[in-house]
């Protein structure tokens, strides 16, 4: 009998060591694709394009790739995981390099109307990926993406890798105007002081743009969704909100506006109904036509739904999960007209019936019925939105960005994150299992860039997110830092003394 189980021990522990052998060349090989592309991959590991395909793709191990990687890199799941930093470290110090001699001196030459269209356009929407500057601006992608090219040859634009889950398994390239560009802009306007105060490129904006950049994303793909249901096809205007209870502002052609409140998943319901009453008090000049309200959860939707049943303030209001409107199009019925009424008792019945395309049809019937004159005297007035009273120093935006958490993270360990602050003092066996049934060893890999970090500790086995991984949330949602430190904290307490 003791001969039976020593040989089962030994044939289990042999197939785990295999299982985070093959994990760990996966890993490797799809480390190596993204930094370099699937071409080079091919080349590098000796195989046909469609080899890596099935491999990547189709979950298809084989033996040809596994016998390269073992040959090019080591024969240990700590040789992979090595080889594979030491990519992601050289494709870092690749892109802070700096790019000098003839790029520099083209820098102060002077733009064509094209490439001053495209660095306008960028600086109305920091952090835009190709795709929503070409719905915003109404212009081809391929467009698009040849004018940033060039901007960026000359040194007056750059971009940062961004992954987030509710936008896809894909990382996207968001872009971003450098210091240089913001001064060519000063040039194209009427000094950089005017254009610092015109557009959101301050050195305070891109703080605050850095530290919510994952809210910014969510809110540019609804943006862009919205470009894409308008039936004018018109060009969209879209700016954020310092402060208050919106986020963002969409500013459509003929009177139209949207201004767009979004729950994080840190947002408490309670704050949640806070911004919503502040709407109700702001004047009349000050609001949007209609107000989009997104939350993270069906709960929290409902919750949302019962706060603001008063047909009088809010039939111009709608409410949709974030999850559910992301995973569609502008087509897509997620959407819940308010103003049902003051009497519902709970629970309060999700029933969405309206898509983005039959809101802003909704708008169009409404402005064309009773409310004529928001067509000439279109509200907010956009003037307001960034003071010229509020200070506006000259940024450093790749050291801003390229130092963002947001952008630093993968979208794995943002999930795990976000686990973490809804599931404290979870062990890592429990964690696993929140994340779908991964195997220890993964958790170890998506953990080890947050502790880096400092933004999740261990106390006897339990996981929990430190002070700064709180303070990262909240900032990232527009929550009160103060406030959910006090919720929450895995710092001791510390008494007065006597």
């Amino acid at each position: 009998m003791t001969v039976t189980n020593s040989r089962t021990q030994a044939s289990n522990g042999a197939a785990q060591t295999r299982a985070e052998l093959d994990e760990a060349i996966r890993d490797y090989v799809r480390t190596y694709a993204l930094l370099h592309g699937n071409p080079k991959a091919a080349e590098a590991l000796g195989v046909s394009r469609y080899t890596l395909w099935r491999f990547l793709h189709r979950g298809h191990g084989g033996r040809a790739i596994p016998r390269a990687v073992l040959e090019r890199v080591g024969k240990s799941a700590e040789a992979l995981e090595d080889a594979q930093e030491r990519l992601i470290l050289q494709a870092r110090a690749k892109r802070r390099q700096k790019e000098g001699g003839p790029v520099a001196e083209r820098r102060t030459l002077p733009l064509r109307e094209a490439l001053e269209d495209a660095l306008r356009l960028l600086c109305a929407a920091p952090l835009a990926t190709v795709d929503e500057l070409s719905r915003f601006g109404r212009i081809p992608a391929s467009t698009v993406r040849e004018r940033l090219g060039k901007l960026t040859e000359r040194g007056l634009v750059d971009s940062v890798p961004h992954q987030l889950s509710v936008l896809g398994s894909r990382p996207q390239r968001r872009y971003f105007p450098t210091k240089q560009g913001i001064v060519a802009g000063g040039r194209i306007e009427h000094g950089t002081e005017y254009f610092l105060s015109e557009y959101p490129v301050s050195k305070q904006w891109f703080r605050l743009l850095a530290e919510r950049m994952d809210a910014v994303a969510v809110l540019y793909r609804i943006a862009a969704m919205i470009a894409d249901a308008d039936p004018h096809r018109d060009t969209v205007r879209v700016d954020h909100y310092r402060n208050g209870p919106y986020d963002m502002l969409i500013t459509l052609s003929g009177g139209r506006s949207l201004g767009i409140i979004r729950q994080g998943a840190t947002l408490p319901t309670s704050n949640l109904r806070y911004r919503l009453r502040s709407v109700e008090r702001l004047p009349g000049r000050e609001r949007p036509f209609a107000t989009l309200v997104l939350t993270h959860a069906d709960q929290a939707t409902r919750r949302a739904i019962r706060s603001l049943g008063d047909p009088s303030e809010h039939r111009r209001t709608f409410v949709a999960t974030e999850g559910e409107l992301l995973a569609g199009d502008h087509t897509g019925a997620v959407w819940q007209q308010c103003g049902d009424g003051l009497d519902n008792d709970p629970p309060v019945r999700i029933d969405p019936g309206a898509s983005l395309r039959s809101i802003l049809a909704w708008m169009e019937r409404l402005l064309d019925s009773s409310h004529s004159f928001f067509r000439d005297n279109p509200r907010p007035d956009l003037e307001d939105l960034y003071s010229s009273r509020v200070k506006a120093a000259v940024p450093e935006p790749v050291e801003q960005l390229t130092s963002s958490l947001a952008a630093q993270l993968t979208r794995v360990e943002k999930d795990a994150l976000d686990l973490l602050a809804a599931w404290p003092l979870c062990t890592r066996e429990q964690l696993a299992g929140l994340m779908g049934g991964i195997t220890l060893r993964r958790v170890n890999q998506v953990l080890r860039s947050p502790r880096e970090h400092n933004l999740v500790s261990e106390d006897n086995s339990l996981l929990m997110l430190t002070d700064e991984g709180l303070t990262h949330l909240a900032r990232r949602d527009r929550a009160a830092v103060g406030l959910t430190l006090d919720r929450w904290s895995s710092e001791p307490a510390h008494s007065n003394p006597p």
